[in-house]
């Protein structure tokens, strides 16, 4: 049979499945997340043929199923070989996979058995049942493996210290597990339509799924006189589990250990309260969402959570979070078929993609910077981080990261200064990278002509050069008052720049168009929408605290000034949060109104903070290029659910239609009006506004940009620009 296209003209990836856990008649539940991640790589493209290996029979599967294994093997047609279980890769191992052109194997880790509690063991007195809680035994396997992909980031930590870890939690179907009305839900499954459903999904005669606590718990109910229709997991038939879901006033999970549990992202996607214990990332994926209780393993707690989660009727948006996680079966499959063709392009090459990120400032102070970093390091690349500055605090880390300060000293505002500063960073930074040839060195301007002092990597014949050029230096240049020779040559080495690089990430298509013209080779537009570390706040219960929140800054552009004498003239007192540092900010609040003001923030924290407010201030001055680039804040703005009150600019026209209070740049009456709008906007409007301005960006979030942009920085050709 002849391989297909896919809609590049590129064969298709042709991808080996070996897995020990799939469904079948007898286990119909058994491995039914591996059969999901199997059709979701079908339906992005990939051709997936599958191995399995029923071990319901004993251990020794494995072994009589080698020899087929092997005949699978030399028949060739595989890229790639994705297995999904440790002892998976010793079978693939025994079968010869490593010696032959099969690809490389790529493992799949979802076994969390290692952080059971001590002794805790699931029946069964066979060996191969004992082995799978050794940690040892995992490390070694984790060995065999050309690429390692685990569920959970703690399930990484087994791995060997500088081992490249891409940490990618299994998908669920959105499309099957989707809200539905719960009185027919219940006439589907002949379920009573009066009082409370408890749903309990895990299979209740395996001890892992702790249906004894769970037990335990109803009796605390019943004791109270609370006795809900219980449904209990392990026979129900798949096709009905999202029914279940949806009948359901809260489902439960009362676990020894998991890694990732797909039960509850199931009940997320079908926004239904949640009680469970502690377990792998539930506490994380859940953390700040109303109608999600993670409890400690006792009765009396669980009983507890269960009764506030059946009184419970408002909104979850767990769905909202597993979609913004990029949890989806196809964003998880995006991502698994990026590392799995990564991994064949590497093969017979190192294993490991060494990554540097070029930034002149603080590291941990840019969001932009810091999401895009996070990215790479959760691709399973090794990234270093060379920077200067050490004025904020250390708020991020993955295992695949870390960060070296190269200059202690804060940049210069004065700009010929801060020009010698960069030059004899860049050539610290060049000394550096040439002992350690690194496979990508990605700049984040400014200055972009760092490009230029790093361009003798590429003597080495594998470096890639990527700029991520998110400021029209120079503009920046000419509005700071530069004199005109300045000017002149701060554009001719920004051009340079710009050719030398193999790629270039812009930070909006006016940007990308400008980057064309001064010579890019190939451009990828990665706009400035963040990382959400937070709730969005139209998902909280609690109104916001604060009227206003602005941003103080290092750049002038910022409209404070204007902000500042258009509070003066408001007519009403106005809340007012400053969060962040830089000459340009408020001194007061002259509008009367209570006003805060806060230093630098880590990311997670100012979010924190954001979602406290009702609006956002982004003003800029009108300048020649307040069209060309959108500001950080913005973005973080609408991802959080919170509404601006921004400079109207056909910039921000398009991004937000109608969902945000335009006021003329640069104009104080034109800005209080806006304020005073804001102030008189019902909570109801707000939310639609902030509602209306998220659904219009949705699909420029980052989770829906990030695999693209790893994408684009590791395969670039170097040297020629070519994707």
């Amino acid at each position: 049979m002849e391989r297909g296209q896919d809609f590049d003209g590129q064969p298709p990836l042709r991808v080996l499945v070996v897995t020990n856990m799939w469904p079948t008649a007898a286990q119909a539940h058994h491995g039914i997340f591996v059969h999901d991640h199997v059709q979701a790589l079908r339906a992005a493209g990939a051709e997936v043929d599958v191995f399995p290996v029923d071990t319901s029979e004993g251990t020794r599967a494995y072994l009589t199923a080698i020899p087929a294994l092997r005949r699978r093997l030399r028949a060739g047609n595989v890229d790639v070989i994705n297995a999904h279980h440790t002892y998976c890769v010793v079978q693939l191992a025994l079968a010869g996979a490593r010696g032959r052109s099969a690809g490389p194997i790529v493992l799949t880790c979802h076994e969390a058995e290692v952080f059971a509690p001590a002794g805790f063991r699931e029946p069964g007195g066979r060996l191969s049942r004992r082995l799978i809680y050794w940690a040892g035994l995992k490390r070694a396997v984790f060995r065999l493996a050309d690429e390692l992909v685990c569920v959970h980031p703690d399930l990484a930590q087994l791995a060997r210290p500088g081992r490249p870890v891409a940490v990618i939690p299994p998908g669920i179907n959105v499309q099957r597990y989707q809200p539905a009305d719960q009185a027919r839900a219940r006439a589907q499954l002949g379920l009573p339509q009066d009082g409370p459903v408890l749903l309990f999904p895990g299979d209740a005669a395996r001890p892992q799924k702790g249906a004894d606590l769970f037990r335990a718990a109803l009796d605390v109910l019943s004791a109270k006189g609370i006795t809900p229709h219980v449904v209990l997991g392990g026979s129900l038939a798949p096709a009905d589990m999202p029914a279940y879901c949806n009948s359901a006033n809260v489902v439960v999970q009362t676990s020894v250990y998991e890694a990732s549990p797909m039960v509850i992202k199931e009940a997320m996607a079908c926004n239904r309260p949640v009680v469970s214990t502690d377990v792998g990332d539930v506490a994380d994926l859940t953390e700040g969402l109303a109608g999600h209780w993670v409890v400690p393993p006792q009765p009396e707690a669980v009983a507890d959570a269960i009764e506030k989660a059946m009184a419970f009727d408002g909104p979850t948006n767990g769905r909202q979070r597993v979609l913004e996680r990029g949890l989806s079966l196809e964003a998880t499959a995006a991502r698994y078929l990026d590392l799995l063709q990564r991994a064949v392009d590497s093969k017979g090459q190192a294993t490991t993609t060494n990554i540097a990120v070029v930034r002149h400032g603080p590291f941990y102070a840019d969001p932009r910077v810091t999401k895009q970093t996070l990215a790479l390091a959760e691709s399973g690349a090794r990234v270093t981080v060379l920077c200067r500055g050490g004025d904020v605090a250390a708020w991020c880390e993955h295992p695949n990261l870390d960060v070296v300060r190269v200059s202690s000293g804060p940049a210069s505002e004065s700009p010929p200064l801060l020009a010698v500063q960069s030059l004899w960073f860049g050539l610290r930074v060049l000394a550096r990278l040439l002992r350690r040839g690194p496979d990508v060195v990605v700049v984040h301007s400014i200055p972009s002509w760092l490009v230029l002092l790093l361009a003798p990597l590429r003597l080495r014949g594998k470096t890639r050069i990527v700029l991520d050029h998110h400021e029209p230096e120079a503009e920046m240049v000419q509005e700071a008052g530069a004199p005109g020779p300045l000017v002149t040559a701060t554009a001719a080495l920004e051009r340079l720049a710009v050719r030398t690089a193999d790629a270039v990430v812009a930070v909006s298509a006016a940007m990308a168009e400008r980057s064309a013209r001064l010579g890019a080779r190939t451009q990828l537009v990665v706009d400035n929408a963040p990382r959400l570390h937070v709730p969005p706040a139209t998902e909280a219960d609690a109104e916001p605290t604060w009227g206003l929140a602005v941003f103080g800054s290092l750049i002038p552009r910022y409209d404070l000034d204007t902000m500042a004498m258009a509070l003066a003239d408001v007519g009403a007192p106005v809340d007012v949060l400053q969060i962040g540092r830089g000459p340009a900010r408020l001194e007061a609040n002259p509008s009367g109104g209570r006003f805060e003001s806060l230093g630098y923030l880590p990311p997670p924290d100012l979010q924190a903070r954001l979602v406290q407010c009702r609006f956002g201030f982004v003003g800029l001055k009108p300048t020649a290029f307040t069209d060309l680039v959108s500001p950080n804040r913005l973005w973080e703005l609408v991802g959080l659910g919170v509404p601006g009150v921004v400079a109207d600019t056909a910039l921000l026209r398009d991004l937000l239609g109608p969902y945000a209070i335009f006021y003329p740049g640069g104009s104080p009456e034109g800005l209080a009006a806006a304020v005073r709008k804001a102030v008189e906007l019902s909570e109801d409007e707000r939310k639609a506004m902030a509602d209306g301005a998220r659904l219009r960006m949705h699909d420029r979030s980052w989770s829906a940009q990030a695999a693209s942009f790893v994408r684009f920085c590791l395969t670039s050709t170097p040297g020629t620009g070519t994707p």
